[in-house]
């Protein structure tokens, strides 16, 4: 089996001279051969498609085919008969066959191929041409393509199961004609192509293409056999029985309907008889007396009629009453009230006009309902919050644990005797999980849980937030035992100001109004048990006295915010609701940032979860929380400010001498301070700068001693003896807000704790601050000057300040000299960490460690100048990038 010498001795053959070159090469070099590759199969060539369908041919087909060539006729024949040969079947008559009329109107009759053609939508057409065409390898379309003949190429388009061939994926290429004979020459091919070449063509090529859109047909069902199978095995014996059934169906059907027509005829015939014969003798007498009534009261009323709209009637009379009657007089007084009536409706029909999509339409009842209560009802409880959900505030939690009890079993609570609280006041700072304290009561309990805000009884008109509030216990009454919750109190029961003062208006009536409903209803004549009042609100020194007294607010539950372990307990669980990676360490979190509200902390997670999102990470890593942290405490970066070197070398010595002071007070005098986590010189918010301190315990705090404060204040020193170290007294003022912050401490020390010795100032609170009071109109020339001067009493003695200043000058002046010699003994350490920051912006406490570890004291500066790249750390650099590696491989198993 040899491949056609015609075909291959078409393909261009290029010379390695290209000035030789004769015009033949170049013709069969710039137009390649399309003509049909053929194979030779014994004395005969056959096409890539015929030399398939042949090896498909069964056996019997390739024995005729082999006597045919011997050109034995009988045997032939015979084979033909065996294998039923559609040449042999005998026409009946009276049918016409094409090949008939072909063969006799030869040369006379044309016949169009669409005629004949299959009518094929534009997929099928692809299909049919991938099975017929001659396939072309991928090697001649890119001779094709690098010499332009591609005129069209065809596919289906990539809807994710084009690859379903095997991982092929099938290409129909229409080729430009070239100067020759067109029967030798085939401009359509067929092509299939594996994935990676698929890619490379839809890339390299950029000619036309013709991309078939995929046709979507459903499937109803399969149609119905015919005849059914199941009526072809009825038997004719069954189908006489059916029919000898129907029959005698039929004549019972006639016999009963028979019966019941005469039956209905006799009883129709007795009716009419009755009624002809007996009842209208009877009743005619009667109905002749009622018409004759009925017919002369309408000739009566006609009559009148008449009379009334004639021309001294209706007209006549009602000229008089409006002439005499007072009605003109009346509409001239009328028509300013009308007028201001009428725009009032103009007015109610644009604000009705305006209304949005979901408001009902103006109805009467809407005057009505304006008085009720609308509270976020919630009659099953579900408000989806439980006290697992509850974190960090456990004092509260196990305060509000027995409202839980006597809302779950109020039987053996009246059982024993014992009289639940009646109201709850929850008192804290905003964000720290009043509201959803009163949430997890209801939804712990299941009872009906009814929420509304104080500032929904606020209402202009007189008498609506007292009505509302009758409305609300109302329904709490009928649903109990039940939760009646009122968010933001302080903005309904404020105290009660006095008859004569000038701020006491009609408002201010009203809301005392709401406010004695508010407390005849927690305790008066007629109280509901079962119904639990909770109030919320973060100004309990605003509400009146009245409300908070026994017997209304019985229990008053501070929410204070949460300490480091309900912070870590808040932070786990709001980090069950986002992806966190498991390198995170919340706990060091919930230690450096005190103060946070539960609020505050889940906005960190959230924060954090767009960080990471915006970084393309696939869960919360370390550092999106550092600086969702750095966002919301100083402020995101910012973009416009661009320090020069001088500005930034100013920030980063600062900085690092702050930093570095307090690592070096660890090491060398193991001193409890706070250590540093990280330090940057990117611009946030409002500052240039920021160092970020890892916190100590509660108790640290709590308990400070006087080595302890004196290392802080060396801290505080820190930045201003590091540009002294490295700039010498060319000082900035880069330095001054850790200047006035060690200047506060020092004055703390001697003036308020009492830490030098000896003692000679006792404690008492700074006289610098004033107190937040109501300041009246000044009386006398001393109180102004104290006024004046923000004092809040005289001292003890005139000379208080003057010593207090000495003293803290000296502990200021002493402590820098020792943080500055501290520093000069490590001053290749500063100097290079300066280097490191300025060139990588932000460097972490574990870097300054390692700084510290390669860079003993007393090292030279010129060691750190004399470094091809003074700002790098290349054995930190890669033992912090296999540290990564193995934070992205346990993330991502």
């Amino acid at each position: 089996m040899t491949m056609n010498t015609s075909y291959s001795n078409a393909k261009p053959s290029v010379s390695s001279g290209g000035g030789d070159e004769d015009f033949v090469s170049r013709v069969l070099r710039e137009n390649p051969s399309q003509v049909e590759p053929k194979y030779l199969i014994g004395d005969k060539l056959y096409t890539l498609k015929e030399k398939e369908d042949l090896s498909k041919k069964g056996f019997s087909q390739r024995v005729s085919e082999i006597l045919k060539r011997l050109n034995l006729k009988a045997l032939v024949s015979k084979s033909d008969e065996v294998t039923g040969n559609a040449s042999n079947f005998v026409k009946p008559e009276g049918e016409v066959y094409l090949k008939d009329l072909l063969r006799e109107y030869r040369g006379k009759l044309y016949v169009p191929e669409q005629v004949f053609g299959a009518n094929l939508s534009e997929e099928e057409e692809f299909d049919k041409n991938v099975k017929e065409l001659p396939r072309m390898s991928y090697e001649d379309f890119q001779t094709y393509v690098t010499c332009d003949k591609i005129k069209l190429l065809t596919f289906k388009e990539d809807s994710g199961v084009s690859y379903s061939n095997y991982g092929y994926r099938d290409f129909v290429v229409d080729l430009k004609e070239i100067p020759g004979d067109k029967r030798l020459h085939r401009t359509k091919w067929a092509m299939r192509l594996d994935v990676e070449q698929v890619k490379d063509l839809l890339e390299a090529y950029m000619g036309p293409r013709n991309e078939i859109e995929k046709q979507m047909m459903s499937w109803v069902g399969k149609l119905p056999e015919y005849p059914h199978p199941v009526a072809s095995k009825i038997s004719s014996r069954m189908i006489a029985e059916l029919g000898v059934l129907t029959a005698s169906m039929a004549a019972a059907a006639v016999f009963v309907g028979g019966f019941l027509a005469s039956a209905v005829f006799a009883v129709t015939s007795f009716v009419f008889a009755v009624a002809a014969y007996v009842v209208w003798p009877v009743v005619k007498p009667f109905l002749k007396l009622i018409l004759g009534l009925i017919f002369g009261a309408l000739e009566r009323i006609w009559e009148n009629l008449a009379d009334f709209l004639g021309d001294e009637g209706l007209r006549s009379k009602l000229y008089e009453v409006y002439a005499f009657g007072g009605v003109s007089a009346s509409i001239e007084m009328l028509k300013p009230i009308l007028l201001v009536f009428l725009t009032m409706v103009l007015l109610v029909r644009f604000t009705l006009s305006r209304r949005p999509k979901n408001f009902r339409k103006w109805d009467i009842w809407q005057g009505i309902e304006f008085s009720q209560s609308k509270p976020q009802a919630r009659v099953d409880g579900s408000t989806g919050v439980m006290f697992s959900d509850v974190a960090g505030i456990e004092e509260a939690v196990e305060e509000l644990q027995e409202l839980v009890r006597y809302l779950k079993n109020p039987e053996l609570f009246d059982k024993m005797g014992i009289k639940p609280p009646h109201g709850v006041l929850l008192e804290g700072p905003p964000g720290c999980g009043k509201t959803l304290v009163a949430k997890a009561i209801a939804g712990e309990a299941g009872v009906p849980f009814y929420q509304m805000a104080g500032s929904e009884f606020v209402e202009v008109l007189v008498g609506v937030g007292s009505a509302r509030i009758r409305d609300l216990f109302k329904r709490a009454k009928v649903n109990k035992p039940s939760v009646i919750f009122i968010d933001e109190i302080d903005a309904l029961a404020t105290r009660k100001r006095e008859s004569t003062d000038d701020h006491y208006n009609a408002a201010t009536q009203e809301r005392e109004t709401t406010l004695n409903q508010l407390l005849i209803e927690l305790d008066g004549f007629d109280t509901g048990k079962g119904v639990i009042f909770l109030g919320a609100t973060n100004r309990m020194d605003l509400l009146d006295p009245a409300l908070l007294r026994p017997g209304r607010f019985d229990r008053k539950i501070r929410i204070r915010p949460p300490n480091a372990k309900g912070r870590l307990d808040i932070l786990k669980v709001h980090a069950r609701k986002v992806k966190l990676s498991d390198t995170v360490d919340l706990s060091s979190y919930a230690n450096n940032l005190p103060g946070w509200t539960g609020a505050k902390l889940a906005q960190l997670l959230q924060e954090a979860a767009l960080v990471a999102v915006r970084r393309g990470h696939a869960a919360i890593l370390q550092s999106d929380m550092d600086d969702a942290v750095d966002r919301l405490t100083v402020g995101p970066k910012r973009v416009g400010i661009d320090l020069g070197h001088q500005g930034q070398s100013r920030r980063a010595t600062t900085e690092v001498g702050t930093a570095l002071t307090s690592h070096l007070l660890r090491r060398i005098e193991n001193a409890k301070v706070e250590r540093c986590d990280r330090v940057s010189i990117h611009p946030r918010g409002q500052t240039l700068s920021q160092v970020v301190f890892h916190r100590l315990d509660d108790e640290s705090y709590m308990f400070e001693r006087r080595p302890q404060l004196l290392h802080r204040l060396q801290v505080l020193l820190g930045g201003r003896a590091a540009e002294e170290v490295i700039f010498g007294r060319d000082t900035s003022k880069a330095s001054v807000s850790y200047l006035a912050d060690a200047s506060w401490l020092a004055r703390k020390i001697i003036t308020i704790w009492n830490m030098e010795d000896p003692m000679v100032v006792h404690g008492e609170p700074p006289p610098w601050r004033k107190r937040i009071k109501f300041v009246g109109p000044r009386i006398d020339f001393e109180g102004s000057l104290y006024d004046d001067y923000d004092l809040i009493e005289p001292p003890i003695n005139f000379k208080l300040d003057d010593d207090v200043a000495r003293r803290t000058e000296e502990l200021m002046r002493d402590m820098y000299g020792k943080t500055v010699a501290l520093l000069r003994q490590h001053n290749a350490a500063l100097l290079k960490t300066v280097k490191v920051l300025l060139d990588r912006k932000e460097i972490n406490g574990y870097e300054i460690d390692f700084i510290l570890d390669n860079y003993p004291p007393e090292t030279p500066t010129s060691l750190v100048l004399e470094e091809r790249n003074p700002g790098s750390l290349p054995f930190f650099e890669d033992e912090q990038s296999q540290s990564n590696e193995l934070e992205y491989t346990l993330l991502t198993s």
